[in-house]
């Protein structure tokens, strides 16, 4: 039963697809959305997240089915972010970016669209909640494809102290990753921090260091 096993795939290293364990998807699905190759198949008979009107009213969050199918306004920031990404994960670094929006822009629909665009070159998950396992289960799933870890999180689920305290604890693991966190931020409130860096604004803004 080709299907299942399909949309437990993820890449890894030199470009090879990794089969993930159904009991390690499991653990992995209590703190992460992972996004896996093929993850829109498992929506395709979603009545809700196969319908674009659903999104379109706010019901819910874009789905994968969604983003194959462009129910979404690509924006034009994406190609800069996407281009950042990709330039720090080449780094083999161990970051923390930032992406602050305004309320009401697309935060999160950009965050799952960069992370659907990114699924096929690095594992790539969306952290949900944090907890004791989370880095762990990190750290396991590197061991199984030895390729830099992605990693998307959303200011609307996920607090910026404990994105802090999953950025200390992986690198003390020793591989390498990039944790993006999407940050809602009012216009006119500061976005700078000396151990943050971000990525794109969806806002404009006066303040150079502001942006990299």
């Amino acid at each position: 039963y080709l299907h299942g096993m399909i949309n437990h795939q993820l890449p890894g290293e030199a470009g090879k697809l990794f089969d993930i364990p159904d009991a390690f998807d499991m653990e992995l699905q209590d703190s992460f959305e992972v996004v896996y190759i093929n993850v829109e198949t498992t929506e395709e008979n979603d009545v809700i997240k196969t319908v674009k009107s659903y999104f379109y009213r706010g019901d819910c969050d874009i789905s994968w089915y969604g983003l194959k199918n462009g129910f979404d306004v690509i924006r034009k920031e994406q190609a800069s972010i996407i281009e950042k990404i990709n330039r720090d994960m080449k780094d083999r670094g161990r970051y923390l970016k930032r992406i602050c929006y305004e309320p009401g822009v697309g935060g999160t629909t950009l965050m799952r669209r960069l992370a659907w665009e990114l699924r096929a070159q690095y594992p790539t998950l969306i952290l949900k909640k944090y907890n004791e396992q989370t880095a762990r289960n990190i750290q396991k799933l590197y061991d199984i494809t030895h390729g830099q870890i992605l990693i998307f999180a959303d200011s609307n689920n996920i607090e910026i102290e404990e994105i802090k305290n999953l950025q200390f604890e992986l690198k003390r693991m020793g591989f390498a990753f990039l944790i993006c966190y999407m940050e809602r931020k009012l216009k006119g409130l500061p976005v700078s921090d000396a151990a943050i860096y971000t990525i794109c604004l969806l806002y404009t803004s006066d303040a150079a260091d502001d942006r990299i």
